[in-house]
């Protein structure tokens, strides 16, 4: 069982790592995400808080597929072209797909699946999913990654939450 730990306590290492050196923007991001993922995650009492939080700080493993570049520019109000936007929306089922087959991480592959699927069913991935039917972690990271882009953006508080109760 200590071995299995271990192990899995690297895994998770050497993912973030690489995520740091290749994208440091994600990397950021995913930091702040996890965060707030917590306060969240703390608020609704959840059980096993360490998936969530590991779930954020694993959210953005899929945007080593993305250039730096365009991380900048959405995070900060500019438009991504049409090659930048199509990876940016794959980046959730990229991560998906990396972690899915780690033991006991199929439950954190799951919320980060569904980290940019909006309550009323629309946004990623393309399913029969809404509302309650998200997973919890799902949710939570969509409103903890929503926030941190109007915040990036430079948004006021009353502007940023009108538009996530919008969302």
């Amino acid at each position: 069982k200590e071995l299995l730990q271990g192990t899995l306590r690297g895994t998770i290492n050497v993912l973030s790592d690489i995520l740091s050196l290749t994208n440091p923007e994600a990397f950021g991001r995913a930091s702040r995400v996890k965060r707030l993922t917590k306060k969240m995650a703390q608020y609704f009492q959840v059980k096993g808080l360490w998936k969530f939080e590991l779930a954020a700080m694993l959210s953005q493993i899929g945007c080593v597929t993305l250039p730096q570049q365009a991380l900048q520019k959405l995070y900060h109000g500019g438009g991504l072209n049409e090659e930048e936007r199509q990876l940016y929306e794959m980046h959730p089922s990229v991560a998906q797909n990396l972690l899915q087959h780690i033991p006991r991480l199929e439950e954190v592959s799951e919320m980060i699946l569904y980290q940019e699927k909006n309550f009323d069913g629309s946004g990623f991935p393309n399913d029969q999913s809404v509302g309650r039917d998200i997973p919890l972690g799902g949710r939570i990271l969509k409103v903890a990654l929503d926030y941190d882009l109007y915040e990036a953006r430079e948004k006021e508080k009353a502007y940023t939450y009108s538009e996530m109760k919008d969302k």
